[in-house]
Parts: structure tokens; C-alpha cells; sequence
């Protein structure tokens, strides 16, 4: 994971913070100028893209809404975008969508194709699903550090 989106209180408080700062500089920025920079500082497109990042994530989720992720489907490494989090109906996991970078082709019995390009799963809070391989490997799997 890249870039992990603080606090909604947090990024506030830095952005007043920021303005503080440029007004003892002689360089008055309004909130929603200081809000706009630290959204770009940050990795996000804009304010909004920012907002919903920070807002949209339960506490505790393996990652943000916004996040970039790399991971491993089905063996195959990839990466892609938390799409959304939202906590599970089991306790102790999230359901997430990840929006793929590249289409995934899945291996598959001979004659099938199957390319995925957005993943579901519900995850614990290490980032590990709880759905497993007949190896008993799990079918998805956040990389962290690696």
C-alpha cells in the first residue's frame, strides 16, 4: 500500500496548520486552497477524492478507501485500487472491491478464459481473505513491504 490516507480530523487540522503558516509568510491561502495542496500532497486528485478516502473506511480495515495495492490473486501478483471497504457480516473481516491496474487472466481448465478486472473479497485485518485454495492458500492476499 501506498500513500495511506490519514484521519478526516487529521488532514483538517494539518490544512490549518499549513494556512497558519503561509499567513506568517506573508502568503494568505484560504481552507479550501490549503485543503486542495495537502489533497495533492497526499496522492489524490482533489479535495473530494481526499474526502472520500478518509471518510469512507471503517476503523481497522487492512487498507483506505483510495489505497494503491499490491497483492496476489489466485497466485498471480498484481496490483490495483481500494475501490471501497465496508465491514463484513463475519466479525474481524471487510468486504472490499479492488480496481485492477491491468486485466488479470485467471488460470483456468483448458478452453476457458476468464480476465478479471475488479476483485471482491472479504479480508481480515492483516489483508488476507478467507477464502482458500484446495492448497490452502488464500485466494487473496495484500503484499505488504515486499
Amino acid at each position: 500500500m501506498t500513500n495511506p490516507t490519514p484521519p478526516l480530523a487529521r488532514i483538517k487540522d494539518q490544512a490549518r496548520r499549513m494556512r497558519t503558516r503561509t499567513v506568517a509568510k506573508g502568503a494568505p491561502l484560504s481552507q479550501a486552497q490549503a485543503l486542495e495542496k495537502l489533497a495533492r500532497m497526499l496522492g489524490h486528485r482533489d479535495w473530494n477524492t481526499l474526502h472520500a478516502a478518509a471518510s469512507f473506511t471503517p476503523e481497522g480495515a487492512p487498507a483506505k478507501t483510495g489505497d494503491k495495492l499490491r497483492l496476489r490473486y489466485m497466485g498471480i501478483e498484481a496490483e490495483g485500487r481500494l475501490r471501497w471497504v465496508k465491514e463484513g457480516a463475519e466479525q474481524g473481516y471487510w468486504q472490499v472491491a479492488i480496481d485492477l491496474t491491468a486485466p488479470l487472466p485467471i488460470p483456468t481448465a483448458e478452453g476457458i478464459d476468464l480476465t478479471r478486472r475488479r476483485l471482491h473479497a472479504d479480508l481480515d485485518a492483516k489483508g488476507i481473505s478467507r477464502e482458500r485454495r484446495s492448497d490452502g492458500t488464500p485466494h487473496l492476499e495484500l503484499l505488504r513491504g515486499r
